[in-house]
């Protein structure tokens, strides 16, 4: 058995959603221990939901029987949770730390925050580290055994579905935020791309309070649409809200370029997901993790200049962000390396 802990399953988590999708695929029995919103999806028979209390004190005592009792069973973390790997650390349990994101939960920027001491002490009692980049790589082998860091980058999946693509059609994809950038993403799409014939730009995700996200800001979700109010851009831009993954897919089949300006991410999944639909990404540096997905010439890092819609049309032609996504981040790629992960804990 192997335990997985997540933060928000029943919300707009791409942490959590990866670990769903990989505990349903990976045919080992996973109990996904979810904390904060709830979820109550169906999931296949060797896969269970517990959803912890979400009162902290009654959680501590659910946490202490859960470890205590399961002391020969693996615990993989997809992000940092104090409590729960302190309880790993006391029992004496294998334990995998997921960093997830870039600027939260790599090894410098937990010492950053509350605790970060005891944080950064637990970091190193790990088994092994999963890191979605070489970038966090880098950071978190710093300060870590280089021994226990193992690249794993997110996984997808590519159908072999229709991917035509129907005028001159652009997306975002994630939460309305600013440290995703939205805003900037409707500028980039206004300035380079509105006037081109059949243009439309669809921003997909929740633009209202949605689960649990400390990134939700109404504000500044207001602010976004008054920009495309204030410069007459309603027949161009049209605000989804949450629409179901085949709903997306249908949406990035369509589209020639997702525009994706986030200040940091771990793994952003939202654009390995639409190359993996052959769109092209146009994104931002996020520490070094955009030059990495991209690398080969399979999108565009841009700050101030972007791409003309005939060298996006060129790579589209050329189908490179797909062959990328087929070369490195296919889901049964991620899926034999967890696997790997798992079986060498089980000989240690």
């Amino acid at each position: 058995m192997i335990y997985y802990f997540v933060y928000n399953l029943g919300s707009y988590s791409g942490a959590a959603q990866q670990a769903f999708k990989i505990a349903r695929e990976i045919g080992y029995d996973i109990t996904i221990c979810n904390i904060g919103t709830p979820c109550f999806s169906e999931v296949s028979s060797n896969v269970k939901i517990l959803n912890l209390h979400k009162f902290r004190f009654f959680r501590v005592f659910q946490l202490l029987k859960l470890f205590s009792l399961h002391r020969k069973n693996v615990f993989h973390f997809h992000g940092f949770f104090l409590i729960p790997i302190f309880f790993a650390w006391f029992f004496q349990v294998p334990f995998i730390i997921k960093t997830t994101l870039m600027g939260d939960d790599d090894y410098i920027s937990l010492g950053k925050g509350y605790l970060g001491f005891l944080k950064q002490f637990l970091f190193k009692k790990c088994t092994y580290n999963v890191v979605l980049s070489g970038k966090a790589k880098g950071i978190n082998g710093a300060y870590i055994s280089l021994d226990k860091v193992r690249l794993i980058p997110n996984g997808v999946f590519i159908s072999e579905g229709e991917r035509e693509k129907i005028g001159n059609l652009f997306y975002f994809c994630g939460l309305v935020c600013k440290r995703k950038n939205t805003l900037k993403s409707i500028k980039v799409f206004h300035f380079y791309y509105s006037n081109l014939p059949d243009s439309k730009f669809y921003i997909v995700g929740p633009d209202s309070k949605y689960g649990c996200s400390k990134d939700f800001d109404m504000d500044y979700v207001l602010e976004c649409k008054q920009y495309v109010n204030d410069h007459n851009l309603k027949d161009k831009v049209i605000f989804t809200g949450l629409i179901s993954g085949d709903e997306v897919n249908h949406i990035a089949s369509r589209c020639k370029g997702i525009l994706f300006f986030s200040d940091f991410e771990g793994m952003p999944n939202a654009v390995i997901e639409a190359m993996a639909n052959n769109c092209v990404p146009i994104i931002s540096s996020m520490h070094g993790v955009g030059e990495e997905i991209i690398s080969g010439g399979a999108g565009f890092v841009c700050e101030d200049n972007f791409p003309s819609i005939d060298e996006i049309d060129d790579l589209i032609y050329k189908e490179i962000p797909l062959n990328k996504v087929k070369s490195n981040y296919s889901f049964s790629i991620t899926l034999k390396k967890f696997k790997e992960l798992y079986n060498s804990i089980n000989t240690i």
